[in-house]
């Protein structure tokens, strides 16, 4: 009787306490799941906001001259979202006397094989810091892969190549760089597949405008990293944008201004897809042509150039070159060196 008293005590007792009662109504389970606020952590991975194929292209190319390019300083200029990859090394020569930042022509890279991985390498072995930045990309469709290089030979005959067309002074002879640096092939990281221009590209109106943001970027860093005088060598479409932006960037203090074969912009809202002229380029220009399917007419350039009474601005053509001056990069570094020395020399 005593026994089964008790029993019954003990039962009513736990009915009426709350704590009893909450884990009695439990299922179990509940009772496994563990609060945040016992010191759970989720460790489950948090997914990251969409990049664009720009930032990822130069994340891969950045790991890949950390391990293969030691002479060169990969560095992110501005603020995230909108940083963007720069390439600089500097002079090997040990009598530098010019800054160069090197815009490379659309849907490529600081280092695209070839006439961008060329000049930035190059020019660094004849007195030349280098800044090559990146570009917004234009999007027209999908992202292009770097060009696979076979390492190509030199043209036959490299002085005649450099050859100024006549009534010009020729570009100061200078030794040839080894071959084998001279024609390594650079880093080239491909993007993913499924990399294409899409909701996270900047769209098409806004791209002249950022590259004239990043050129201001590009000026305060290599200002940064000396002193000399800054050049301006801008590629393809590039050299056009430079050409449409030049009241804004050409107020940073720079000293020339290198177009290599402008490209008309593509015909998309936002863009002018007209020729490329130099009416705000009021600084020296040099304006190298490829003797072969130029992507624009250079008449049409010097022709202006004359109407507007430009004594700075000299064309030269690049004999037997064709668009992308493949096989002839070393003809346009040695037109590029020979000018900017002339020029800062004042002749």
């Amino acid at each position: 009787m005593r026994k089964s008293g008790f029993w019954k005590i003990f039962i009513l007792i736990a009915a009426c306490n709350p704590v009893f009662a909450a884990t009695a109504d439990k299922k179990p389970d509940q009772a496994d799941i563990a609060d945040p606020a016992d010191g759970f952590t989720d460790t489950t991975p948090k997914a990251q906001p969409p990049q664009r194929a720009e930032t990822k292209q130069g994340q891969q190319l950045q790991r890949q001259l950390e391990n293969t390019d030691i002479q060169t300083n990969a560095s992110w200029l501005g603020v995230k979202p909108d940083h963007f990859l720069a390439l600089y090394r500097a002079d090997s020569s040990g009598k530098p006397y010019a800054n160069l930042i090197l815009l490379h022509d659309n849907q490529q890279h600081p280092d695209w094989p070839g006439l961008v991985h060329q000049i930035r390498t190059q020019l660094t072995r004849h007195g030349w810091n280098t800044l090559s930045a990146a570009v917004p990309m234009i999007p027209v469709g999908e992202v292009l892969a770097a060009p696979e290089l076979q390492n190509p030979a030199p043209p036959a005959s490299d002085e005649a190549a450099a050859t100024p067309p006549p009534g010009t002074k020729p570009a100061e002879s200078r030794p040839e760089p080894d071959t084998a640096e001279a024609t390594a092939a650079p880093n080239t990281p491909v993007p993913d597949a499924a990399t294409t221009a899409g909701p996270v590209e900047y769209p098409a109106a806004d791209v002249p405008s950022i590259l004239a943001q990043r050129v201001q970027h590009a000026v305060r860093f290599i200002r940064a990293q000396s002193p000399l005088p800054i050049f301006i060598a801008a590629i393809g479409s590039s050299a056009t944008q430079l050409e449409q932006q030049g009241q804004v960037v050409l107020s940073e203090g720079i000293s020339a201004v290198v177009i290599i074969d402008p490209t008309p912009l593509p015909d998309k809202d936002g863009l002018d897809p007209a020729a490329p002229g130099i009416q705000s380029l009021a600084l020296p220009v040099l304006d190298l042509v490829p003797e072969f399917n130029p992507h624009s007419d250079p008449q049409l350039r010097k022709q202006e150039a004359a109407q507007l009474q430009r004594r700075h601005y000299q064309q030269r053509v690049i004999p037997g070159a064709t668009a992308g001056f493949v096989q002839y990069e070393m003809a346009v570094i040695k037109a590029i060196r020979g000018w900017g020395k002339r020029l800062l020399a004042g002749d």
